[in-house]
This record gives structure tokens, sequence and C-alpha cells, in this order.
């Protein structure tokens, strides 16, 4: 599976740069796009792991949670199978929250990419980057 997410994030890499050395304004923007899912698909590549429990700890042992606190405060793990004795290990929580935070600015950053390009397009009367001269004022 770490095969093909570094497959997946090197093809997202090279088509979105690609994009972007486009002269159409619109490819461009779509090379952006490509390269923050290569970015998500990047963080989500390092940041797997292998958790057989969801990501969040009980204040005590409810029967439910992966992980609770003792008494003492300290994380104790509960067994999940009496046969085998393997105790829950729960998934990161961290990457998750980074991946969320990035498509949330992800999408901001291109919706004001889209603005520009509008505001270009409209002023130049096309969205060929070549075309478009006097960007002074």
């Amino acid at each position: 599976m770490n095969d093909l997410f570094a497959i997946a994030t090197g093809i997202m890499f090279a088509l979105g740069v690609f994009q972007l050395l486009r002269r159409d304004m619109i490819k461009v923007s779509m090379g952006f796009y490509i390269l923050f899912t290569g970015i998500n698909f990047f963080l989500l590549a390092v940041g797997v792991f292998d958790g057989n429990q969801p990501a969040y700890v009980a204040p005590k042992d409810d029967g439910q949670a992966p992980v609770y606190l003792n008494d003492a405060g300290e994380l104790t793990g509960r067994i999940l199978d009496e046969d085998t004795g393997e105790v829950a290990q729960p998934s990161d929580p961290l990457v998750q929250a980074l991946i969320l935070t990035a498509i949330v600015i992800s999408f901001g950053s291109y919706a004001l990419l889209l603005g520009m390009i509008n505001i270009l397009s409209r002023r130049f009367s096309t969205i060929d980057s070549d075309k478009m001269d006097n960007l002074k004022a």
C-alpha cells in the first residue's frame, strides 16, 4: 500500500507541475488543484499508522474506548481479544487533523486563484498568459 501511495503522489505532483507550466490560466488553476491533492496524498502517505481502533481516549474504561486513563492518569490499553491478548492500538488523529486543515486551506487558495483568473480574463479578454500584457495598472 505504501508503494501505491508513493506512485500516486509522484504522479499527482508530476501532473500538477506539468499543468502549472501551461499558458492557459484555467489549466494552470487545475494544476494548482492537482498539486494540492498531491500534497494531501503525501500527508496521508507519511502519516499512515496501522492502528486498529479509533483515535480517541476515554476518561475511564467504558468498554468501548480503545484506550483509557487509569486512576494515575496514565494511558492504559484495553484487551481486544482475550485469546491472543492483543492490546488495542489507536490510530494517530494528528494526520487526520492536518489533512482536514490542508483541504480547507487549499480550497480557499483555489477559490482566490479562480477569482484572480476571472478578473484577469475580464480585464484582458483572454485566458492565455502570453497575451496578457500591461500588468502594471
